[in-house]
């Protein structure tokens, strides 16, 4: 199953709660430019050292719209490759 869940508006503590609740196999950030990101917490690097292996980084998943749901640059590569990760962990 693919779940999408965004950061906007919620307290860092409460996104995580969120997210390990999904007990997710891979997470996939989708954002455009995960450099800057509210307070330091949700930039690439820190979900890196927070998420571990299980956090991934798609530019081609890059949401140009920075809404939900996302409007993706490049959506057939993103979701090829979304497949692709989906059947290597299953």
């Amino acid at each position: 199953m693919i779940k999408t869940i965004g950061y906007g508006g919620k307290n860092p503590t409460d996104f995580f709660k969120e997210l390990e609740d999904l007990n997710p196999g891979l997470i996939v950030d989708v954002m455009e430019v995960p450099f800057r990101a509210y307070l330091g917490v949700y930039t690439k690097s820190h979900l890196e050292k927070r998420l571990g292996e299980k956090y991934l980084w798609l530019p081609e998943c890059g949401n140009v719209s920075r809404t939900m749901p996302p409007t993706l640059k490049d959506e057939e590569a993103c979701v090829a490759r979304i497949k692709e990760l989906r059947n290597s962990i299953v």
